[in-house]
Protein backbone atom coordinates (compact mmCIF):
# COMPACT_ATOMS: atom_id res chain seq x y z
CA UNK A 1 0.00 0.00 0.00
CA UNK A 2 1.62 3.45 -0.78
CA UNK A 3 1.20 6.75 0.78
CA UNK A 4 -1.17 8.36 -2.05
CA UNK A 5 -3.62 5.69 -1.46
CA UNK A 6 -6.78 6.06 0.15
CA UNK A 7 -8.59 3.94 2.47
CA UNK A 8 -12.13 3.96 1.94
CA UNK A 9 -14.07 3.24 5.64
CA UNK A 10 -17.49 2.35 5.92
CA UNK A 11 -20.44 5.21 7.42
CA UNK A 12 -20.13 6.27 10.81
CA UNK A 13 -22.43 4.39 13.28
CA UNK A 14 -25.95 6.38 12.81
CA UNK A 15 -26.75 8.12 15.95
CA UNK A 16 -29.49 6.70 17.96
CA UNK A 17 -30.50 9.88 19.30
CA UNK A 18 -31.69 11.83 15.78
CA UNK A 19 -33.29 14.76 16.85
CA UNK A 20 -33.69 17.30 19.89
CA UNK A 21 -37.04 16.48 20.79
CA UNK A 22 -35.66 12.36 20.90
CA UNK A 23 -32.99 13.95 23.19
CA UNK A 24 -35.10 15.92 25.43
CA UNK A 25 -37.80 12.67 25.89
CA UNK A 26 -35.06 10.67 26.70
CA UNK A 27 -33.44 12.82 29.30
CA UNK A 28 -36.70 13.49 30.63
CA UNK A 29 -37.67 9.43 30.69
CA UNK A 30 -34.23 9.00 31.98
CA UNK A 31 -34.92 11.33 34.93
CA UNK A 32 -38.39 9.58 35.90
CA UNK A 33 -37.00 6.19 36.48
CA UNK A 34 -34.08 7.73 38.18
CA UNK A 35 -36.86 9.26 40.53
CA UNK A 36 -39.02 6.31 40.79
CA UNK A 37 -36.06 4.07 42.02
CA UNK A 38 -35.31 6.59 44.64
CA UNK A 39 -38.48 6.91 46.16
CA UNK A 40 -39.22 3.14 45.29
CA UNK A 41 -36.30 2.82 47.65
CA UNK A 42 -37.18 5.34 50.45
CA UNK A 43 -40.45 3.18 50.91
CA UNK A 44 -39.07 -0.66 50.71
CA UNK A 45 -35.94 0.17 52.61
CA UNK A 46 -36.39 2.38 55.28
CA UNK A 47 -33.61 3.94 57.51
CA UNK A 48 -34.20 2.31 60.83
CA UNK A 49 -33.89 4.07 64.04
CA UNK A 50 -30.36 4.22 65.95
CA UNK A 51 -30.91 2.50 69.42
CA UNK A 52 -28.37 5.68 70.90
CA UNK A 53 -30.61 8.68 69.32
CA UNK A 54 -33.62 9.26 71.38
CA UNK A 55 -35.98 11.46 72.79
CA UNK A 56 -35.56 12.60 76.04
CA UNK A 57 -38.01 15.62 76.75
CA UNK A 58 -40.59 17.61 74.29
CA UNK A 59 -41.42 21.03 75.08
CA UNK A 60 -44.31 23.10 74.13
CA UNK A 61 -45.68 26.64 74.41
CA UNK A 62 -47.09 29.21 73.31
CA UNK A 63 -45.04 33.20 73.29
CA UNK A 64 -42.57 34.00 75.72
CA UNK A 65 -41.86 31.80 78.65
CA UNK A 66 -39.52 29.11 80.02
CA UNK A 67 -40.16 24.94 80.03
CA UNK A 68 -39.59 22.72 82.46
CA UNK A 69 -35.92 21.75 83.34
CA UNK A 70 -34.48 18.05 81.66
CA UNK A 71 -31.17 16.60 82.19
CA UNK A 72 -28.56 15.05 79.39
CA UNK A 73 -25.69 13.06 79.30
CA UNK A 74 -22.56 14.19 76.68
CA UNK A 75 -23.60 14.69 72.92
CA UNK A 76 -27.09 15.76 73.00
CA UNK A 77 -29.43 17.80 70.70
CA UNK A 78 -32.16 20.11 70.77
CA UNK A 79 -34.62 20.73 67.56
CA UNK A 80 -36.91 23.28 67.83
CA UNK A 81 -40.68 24.01 65.39
CA UNK A 82 -42.68 27.29 65.63
CA UNK A 83 -45.33 28.88 63.59
CA UNK A 84 -44.98 32.68 64.64
CA UNK A 85 -41.47 34.77 65.39
CA UNK A 86 -39.11 33.72 67.41
CA UNK A 87 -36.44 36.21 68.65
CA UNK A 88 -34.47 34.23 70.73
CA UNK A 89 -33.88 30.16 72.60
CA UNK A 90 -31.60 30.17 75.36
CA UNK A 91 -30.56 27.36 77.21
CA UNK A 92 -29.68 28.00 80.77
CA UNK A 93 -28.28 25.47 83.54
CA UNK A 94 -30.02 26.64 86.95
CA UNK A 95 -30.11 30.83 86.81
CA UNK A 96 -27.19 30.80 84.51
CA UNK A 97 -26.64 31.26 80.72
CA UNK A 98 -25.17 28.14 78.72
CA UNK A 99 -26.11 29.45 75.16
CA UNK A 100 -28.18 31.14 72.72
CA UNK A 101 -29.86 31.43 69.62
CA UNK A 102 -31.20 34.51 68.20
CA UNK A 103 -32.48 36.02 65.03
CA UNK A 104 -30.26 38.47 63.36
CA UNK A 105 -30.88 41.52 61.40
CA UNK A 106 -32.44 40.33 57.99
CA UNK A 107 -32.05 36.73 59.04
CA UNK A 108 -35.19 36.05 61.70
CA UNK A 109 -34.72 32.34 63.22
CA UNK A 110 -35.96 29.58 61.05
CA UNK A 111 -39.76 27.74 61.43
CA UNK A 112 -37.32 24.30 61.86
CA UNK A 113 -33.75 23.92 62.91
CA UNK A 114 -31.43 22.20 65.33
CA UNK A 115 -28.31 22.45 67.88
CA UNK A 116 -25.93 20.02 68.95
CA UNK A 117 -24.39 20.32 72.19
CA UNK A 118 -21.78 18.07 74.01
CA UNK A 119 -21.81 19.02 77.95
CA UNK A 120 -24.08 17.16 80.13
CA UNK A 121 -26.47 18.95 83.33
CA UNK A 122 -29.95 19.85 83.72
CA UNK A 123 -31.36 22.34 81.16
CA UNK A 124 -34.41 24.74 80.57
CA UNK A 125 -35.00 26.84 77.84
CA UNK A 126 -36.02 31.01 78.19
CA UNK A 127 -37.87 31.53 74.33
CA UNK A 128 -38.60 34.88 73.70
CA UNK A 129 -40.86 35.54 70.48
CA UNK A 130 -44.84 35.34 69.46
CA UNK A 131 -46.65 31.96 68.25
CA UNK A 132 -46.90 28.47 68.93
CA UNK A 133 -43.29 26.58 69.34
CA UNK A 134 -41.97 22.93 70.05
CA UNK A 135 -39.01 22.05 71.37
CA UNK A 136 -37.40 18.53 71.19
CA UNK A 137 -34.44 16.99 72.97
CA UNK A 138 -32.48 14.14 72.37
CA UNK A 139 -29.81 12.14 73.46
CA UNK A 140 -27.15 10.88 71.27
Amino acid sequence: MNQSEVIPQGPASPAVIQTASGFFFTCLFLFLLVMVITWGSIYLFPAADSGTHHLVAELSGEGSGATQEFTVGPMWEFRWEHSGHLKTIRWMEGEKEVDLFMEMPGKPIRNQGGVNYERPGTYRFLVEGEGKWTIRVYQF
